[in-house]
């Protein structure tokens, strides 16, 4: 009984329409620019940090389609970028983890930013930089970003300091 449960839920996500989801992600990416445009007075060639981009990194997918040079983080393992990590987290998970998050990645992740795709008539980039890392513990320099951005996270950070801190505000 319980593998027929998922085979419905599964069917259900495979037949889902994205554009919502879609249209969401191309109505972030235009504000992102709007108020790079307005506070920096341009929106090409910016250096942009999404802070908790999320596992479908569709607001880096398309920044980078618009031509910025975004950069996705979030503590949750983007698959899409580096098939060895998806490897050393199936290690870490068991199967159960794996098959919910290969189904995620390549079946509903893939859909929308298809969608994200026909609906902004964008060619999207092949290669993308969305790294695993928490907000409170990045790598990069001081001024490495014109723009740091967030969309729905600041409530799930533990340490705000810390978190603020590292972004310098």
């Amino acid at each position: 009984m319980a593998l027929e449960a998922v085979h419905r839920k599964l069917r259900r996500t495979i037949c889902m329409d994205h554009r919502a989801a879609a249209d969401g992600y191309l109505k972030w990416a235009n504000l992102i620019l709007g108020a790079a445009e307005k506070y920096l007075g341009r929106s090409n060639d910016l250096r942009i940090l999404d802070l908790g981009c999320g596992e479908s990194y569709s607001v880096t997918l398309l920044l980078s389609a618009m031509g910025c040079r975004c950069t996705g983080i979030d503590v949750e393992p983007a698959w899409q970028p580096s098939p060895l990590a998806a490897l050393k987290h199936a290690a870490r998970s068991g199967p159960r983890s794996v098959v919910k998050r290969l189904v995620h990645e390549y079946v509903v992740v893939r859909r929308v930013n298809r969608s994200v795709a026909r609906l902004a008539k964008l060619k999207m980039p092949t290669r993308l930089d969305v790294r695993c890392m928490s907000i409170t513990e990045t790598p990069f320099s001081d001024n490495e970003f014109d723009m740091i951005f967030s969309l729905a996270v600041m409530e799930h950070i533990m340490d705000m300091d810390a978190a603020l801190a590292e972004m310098n505000v």
